[in-house]
């Protein structure tokens, strides 16, 4: 940090520049990616950091501009002093980036503020008095902001700034002057400003350019982490819809075994096993909810529906393969009887269906009654579990 009291004389404005600035750094503050993933966290640290782009920016610019000047006239360096020259260059240099980007942009703001803490920032490093630095900086952003209400406001920064240099160098004070259209300029300092606003043009380019860049590389990172929470929220859903088919069918396995006794060992046509049966039970059960709760759900859905319950048995799947350029779908005994159930359930109802389950599982007609309440209970445990699920499908 610097101090008033210790500062040399000369040159400790282009000292600390040289020592702690750089283009480099500039860069870096403007790749800088925040390593929190909260939005709104992130969004100050990337504007923080800009904003500190802007601020090195100005400075590095301000030393640039001078050494043009002491190149071509090192008597307006003796004439005005160092200081107050480098007070001059890093208010124009400042005036030239903000007046430079659209005043729509939402860097506009950012820009002002960044521009606006140069006098504390120059306070630090001068020997000129802070209300000093705060008038003269003041009165020259107020006259180089005129050039967003002309029709060429890179030619009106620099004629602007060329009077105020051929002023200075006439001996007129920086905190008294009266810039005029009709006052006379010095060429060299004309063509200094606008060798120096080429400069700054270039700068402002690539600046920019990182500031886009990064803007787009957060964009997507968060399309990205949008994509990744919405596929991690719909395989949790999935998980969740089998996770409750999977319950439906061990409810109705634990009601058949309790009713009509041990499981069988077989599991041929016409005698098929008891967990087999259990999901011949649940699709009954999911045909009859939705009948009651979701009469038009598409077709195409319950056939997926149905060959997801098939799995829920022996793999009885033929292995045959498909011809080429021939899309062909086979499915196991146990789906295609689940289709067959669904077709006769369209024509006739449930009750043909819970009979021929009925003697499958070698019940009598005193066991249709509950075996028909555990269906209906089965049902409603569907339309408030997964066919909510089935039906966004």
């Amino acid at each position: 940090m610097f101090f008033k009291k210790t500062l040399p004389p000369q040159s400790h404005f282009r000292r600390y520049v040289a020592a702690k600035e750089s283009w480099e750094s500039v860069w870096q503050k403007l790749e800088f990616r925040p390593k929190t993933t909260d939005s709104s966290l992130r969004r100050q640290c990337i504007d923080s950091a800009t904003e500190a782009a802007f601020k090195s920016s100005y400075n590095l610019l301000a030393v640039a501009h001078f050494n043009i000047l002491a190149a071509i006239d090192q008597q307006l360096v003796s004439q005005v002093d160092e200081e107050h020259l480098l007070l001059e260059c890093v208010s124009f240099a400042s005036s030239v980036v903000y007046n430079g980007v659209n005043p729509d942009s939402e860097k506009h703001e950012l820009l002002l503020d960044s521009r606006q803490a140069i006098v504390s920032l120059f306070d630090q490093m001068s020997l000129i008095k802070y209300d000093e630095i705060e008038d003269i900086t003041s009165s020259r952003f107020k006259l180089y902001d005129i050039a967003q209400t002309t029709a060429k406001p890179e030619g009106y920064l620099c004629d602007a700034h060329a009077r105020v240099l051929s002023e200075l160098s006439r001996g007129e004070g920086a905190t008294r002057l009266k810039i005029r259209g009709q006052d006379p300029l010095d060429l060299r300092y004309l063509l200094a400003s606008q060798q120096f606003v080429t400069i700054a043009s270039e700068k402002l380019r690539e600046m920019f350019d990182r500031i886009i860049q990064r803007e787009e590389d957060e964009e997507e990172d968060e399309e990205d982490e949008d994509e990744i929470e919405e596929l991690d929220d719909s395989e949790r859903r999935a998980n969740r819809y089998h996770d409750q088919i999977d319950t439906q069918i061990e409810s109705t396995y634990s009601f058949l075994l309790d009713r009509f006794g041990q499981e069988k060992k077989d599991n041929t046509v016409g005698q098929q096993s008891l967990r087999t049966l259990s999901v011949y039970t649940v699709h009954i059960a999911t045909l009859v909810a939705i009948k009651r709760e979701y009469p038009a759900l598409h077709r195409m859905t319950l056939n997926g529906f149905t060959r997801a319950l098939s799995f829920r048995t022996p793999n009885t799947m033929p292995e045959v393969k498909s011809s080429e350029n021939v899309f062909v779908s086979y499915c196991s005994i146990e789906e295609s009887f689940m289709h067959e159930q669904t077709k006769v359930f369209e024509r006739r109802g449930v009750e043909p269906l819970a009979r021929n389950l009925l003697q499958q599982l070698g019940g009598k007609d005193g066991d249709y009654n509950a075996f028909a309440e555990h269906l209906d209970r089965a049902a409603r445990q569907a339309s408030a579990t997964y066919l909510p699920y089935l039906a966004e499908g």
